[in-house]
């Protein structure tokens, strides 16, 4: 991601694709996803949840 000055900042994009609602099973459903960037100065990370609900019958 480059260079930054102390107190930059940089902002990442997650972008996700979910399967058809024929593929899915009836009730909630949920995937969760991790990013992490460790430099020399640590590591930050976060989390991303995604929850979808079927409705049937």
């Amino acid at each position: 991601m480059g260079s930054f000055a102390p107190g930059g900042d940089a902002y990442l994009k997650f972008t996700a694709v979910l399967p058809g609602a024929e593929d899915l099973d009836c009730g909630l459903t949920s995937t969760t996803s991790t990013a992490s960037a460790r430099t020399l100065n640590g590591t930050k990370s976060a989390q991303s949840v995604i929850l979808v609900e079927k409705k049937c019958g």
